[in-house]
């Protein structure tokens, strides 16, 4: 029987979603490539909360099972007083209004029931949380824990990190009375009454009754607090100044619409008039931006009203940047021109030159450089004048400062004087319409355009997506002028963070991984984002890659006042990170018959818990053969694995050892394509180099 040339799928070389070809997925979900592998993505850990509980007003209950309490407090309660505990235990909580964090709290920290509770909670992810809908308790995604991660020592609970542990894998607790979570509050939330309280009720199910043993797990509801508000965080940013010491610097809207500004944990308060509570209109929409100058040593930044400035290290204060119109003792006290009483907004700014940048409308205004930044000449001012479009973008790259419109580059270079600079514009009709998707790489910077992504060097533009042009066809994006690039130069990728095409237009809950590739080898191009809607992960209000580490790491602030660090962990938020993917066609010539011997990965997929692939014949999905391959083991390389659903769990086959006692199955598949459907739905790393699929002919069509 003459048998087909084997079909060989190298997972790593896969180039994009679009492009046909064998090496190519037509879909897939939460996969890149890494260095010639196939690999899932890892998920998201919270490393900071900096929202604030502000809402009083929770009531407590416990209950034994799925009943409800007979009794509720806001104050303190204990489990004796639940409806006479027997097995596992149920904590409700509920408030007058739907809340978005919470924060529950025992009445003691060395309570050793409460303790033991919290534990079990962060260990063993075996509680359900759930909220009432009118007619039935429902199940929504709440507060996560972590397997140690990264450096093997940490666990978290979101969004705080009660406790940790020793070297033995010892809980070591710190607040470990502290319960706290966050939500997306359902649509279909609605009040029950409880004890004679009608509130917006959640529960805690399946609490072990050994954590309850001496019923007295006492939980304070009066200590207890939430909040309605979201609190998103505009800006984040890593630094270390020029001392070497790293810093995090946050902007944030808080309750009430209020703009809070912190500096390692610790919330500035306003000085020299800048007192960020005076003008609660701030909102997820406000352009705030910021940078640490290395000159006077200070950040800089621009608030989306007035710039200010916060002195290093820190001296718990934020300043008001007032322009010096005098110039006083300064080599621009008697400039020709005069200096002007107010610094120019900097929604759109950048830093070139050690000067700051500042673009409104067509024109473009300049400080002075060094440790006059608070200098700002009449004189110093370009105008893109071309009468298409105001200046949309600017950024430092190649030696120059590339001035963006939405349909044109400009490009500003020094005129040779001392202040003096000049502009012209660059060939070509592609500009930027994300001023906040640039991302620069060494000397070249990423940006997305109307029709894609580019690359700018200071010269001339390069299109990089135009293998997946159907991508950004209308309504890839609820508001693409909102996206926000940055570059992981671990994986040397360029991540564009957007919001997708079902979200509110400054929510980020979707991105697009380009991985370049060393050569002529085109990028390739990865769509990620969330396994479930309701999940309340993946949902960022601004992107930074942090080089303040000796790795770099790309983190995210979200719209709930959370920092989290990306590719570390298994988890979104409540779920596991899960992966899917489809080939295009793989042709096997005219409409006939084959049997597909073996599916192959051809180098060990690493530490792989539970995968499956599906074979497609001629794209009929309803009688696809599913493989599944062994559970809680790594693949040897070359290990033939059976292409039915009758795979027995641990049974490998020796490389082209067609004479075991159980020799592989064959399918038999009609037609003149197949296609291949890999998936998985557990919390585990997945990495795969290659497959091959061999099949033999059976006889001729017709």
């Amino acid at each position: 029987m003459p048998v087909a040339p084997p079909r060989r799928l190298v997972g790593g070389y896969v180039h994009t979603s679009i492009e046909a070809g064998p090496d190519d997925f037509a879909s897939c979900t939460n996969l890149y490539d890494e260095h010639g592998s196939l690999r899932k993505r890892d998920g998201q850990t919270p490393i900071r909360q900096v929202g604030t509980y502000t809402v009083s007003g929770f009531n407590c209950g416990w209950a034994n099972g799925t009943a409800v309490p007979a009794t509720v407090s806001t104050t303190s309660i204990n489990a004796s007083t639940g409806s006479g505990i027997i097995g596992a235990a149920s904590l409700y909580f509920g408030g007058s209004s739907t809340f978005r964090q919470f924060s529950i709290k025992g009445d003691v920290e060395s309570s050793a029931t409460w303790v033991d509770f919290v534990s079990a909670y962060l260990q063993q992810r075996s509680l359900t949380w759930e909220y009432w809908n009118g007619s039935a308790w429902t199940t929504f995604f709440v507060a996560d824990c972590f397997k140690p991660q990264g450096d093997g020592t940490s666990l978290l609970l979101h969004p705080f990190a009660p406790w940790f542990v020793d070297g033995s894998g010892n809980p070591v607790y710190n607040n470990a009375n502290q319960l706290t979570g966050v939500i997306e509050p359902p649509s279909d939330w609605a009040t029950l009454a409880i004890g004679g309280q009608t509130k917006y009720w959640a529960r805690a199910r399946n609490i072990p009754a050994k954590y309850l043993a001496q019923l007295t797990s006492s939980v304070n509801a009066a200590a207890s607090q939430f909040t309605t508000s979201e609190q998103p965080i505009i800006w984040l940013m890593y630094f270390r100044d020029r001392r070497g010491t790293p810093h995090e610097f946050v902007i944030q809207v808080q309750a009430n619409n209020v703009l809070a500004f912190i500096l390692d944990g610790t919330t500035l308060t306003g000085s020299d008039s800048l007192v960020p509570d005076t003008s609660p209109h701030y909102t997820a929409a406000t352009r705030a931006w910021a940078y640490y100058d290395s000159s006077t040593d200070r950040v800089i930044g621009f608030n989306g009203d007035v710039w200010f400035y916060a002195i290093m290290p820190g001296n718990g204060e934020i300043y008001h940047l007032r322009a010096d119109q005098a110039g006083t003792s300064t080599p621009y006290q008697s400039v020709v021109g005069g200096l002007r009483s107010d610094i120019p907004p900097g929604t759109v700014a950048a830093t070139y030159d050690d000067r700051i940048f500042a673009a409104e409308g067509q024109a473009l205004r300049y400080s002075s450089p060094g440790t006059y930044k608070d200098i700002w000449p009449n004189d110093n001012e370009l105008f893109i004048a071309d009468d298409v479009g105001n200046i949309t973008a600017l950024a430092s790259v190649g030696g120059v400062l590339a001035v963006f419109k939405r349909d044109s580059i400009w490009v500003a270079q020094s005129d040779g004087s001392a202040d003096g600079y000049k502009a012209w514009r660059v060939p070509g009709n592609v500009g930027c319409v994300a001023p906040r998707s640039i991302a620069v790489a060494g000397n070249v910077a990423f940006f997305l355009a109307e029709d894609g992504v580019f690359t700018f060097d200071g010269q001339s533009t390069s299109k990089v997506s135009r293998k997946i042009d159907g991508w950004f066809t209308p309504g890839w994006s609820s508001a693409p002028e909102n996206a926000w690039g940055v570059w992981y130069s671990r994986l040397n990728q360029y991540r564009l963070y957007y919001p997708g095409p079902g979200s509110t237009p400054h929510v980020m809950d979707s991105a697009l991984y380009m991985t370049t590739n060393e050569g002529d080898k085109p990028p390739s191009f990865w769509p990620q984002g969330k396994n479930v809607n309701t999940d309340w992960s993946f949902n960022a209000t601004c992107v930074t890659a942090d080089a303040s580490r000796e790795v770099t790491r790309v983190c995210t602030g979200d719209k709930f006042g959370c920092v989290w660090e990306l590719d570390r962990g298994l988890y979104d938020g409540g779920t596991a990170v899960t992966f899917e993917g489809v080939t295009h066609r793989i042709n096997l010539g005219q409409g006939i018959k084959y049997l597909m011997r073996w599916i192959v990965p051809s180098q060990p997929a690493a530490t792989n818990a539970a995968w499956s692939m599906a074979v497609w014949a001629d794209g009929n999905t309803a009688a696809e053969q599913t493989l599944t391959l062994n559970a809680g083991v790594n693949m040897d390389a070359g290990a033939f694995h059976v292409a039915s659903t009758n795979h027995a769990s641990g049974t490998t086959y020796a490389v082209n050892n067609e004479h075991q006692t159980l020799p592989p199955q064959s399918v038999e598949v009609q037609g003149r394509f197949v296609q291949l459907e890999l998936s998985d739905a557990v919390a585990a790393p997945w990495a795969l180099h290659a497959i091959e699929l061999e099949v033999a002919r059976m006889g001729r069509a017709g």
